[in-house]
């Protein structure tokens, strides 16, 4: 399942136009929020941009873990995503499904104050 979990969050997740990386094994990954993808800055830790995906997360029925703070002088919004061992495939497309549906360009832009231009 790690394999199905790793595949659908490089092809659905990954492209979105905040998301630096994805990174991890079997069926604990990460997901990394960039302000710029091509420059790879950060979002500034007065952003909160990680919690807020987490809080919208758990209103769509998505519990994922969000940033535990930063270590030195970087700050690195991410969240991680971690299902149980007991997952199905089914399960897998759905938690992907549902993170990127509540990731509307709507919610983001508001979010940045911005249009964000791009669907999913």
């Amino acid at each position: 399942m790690g394999s199905n979990l790793e595949a659908l969050l490089h092809e659905k997740i990954d492209p979105l136009p905040f998301v630096g990386d994805i990174r991890g094994r079997g069926l604990f990954w990460a997901v990394e929020f960039v302000a710029d993808k091509q420059s790879k800055t950060p979002f500034t830790p007065e952003a909160d941009f990680s919690n807020t995906i987490v809080r919208n997360a758990l209103k769509n029925g998505l519990n994922i873990l969000g940033n535990l703070g930063h270590t030195g002088r970087y700050y690195i919004d991410h969240v991680i995503i971690c299902p149980p061992y007991i997952v199905t495939e089914s399960d897998l497309e759905q938690i992907v499904c549902r993170f990127c549906g509540m990731q509307s360009s709507r919610q983001v832009g508001h979010f940045l104050n911005e249009e964000v231009p791009f669907t999913v």
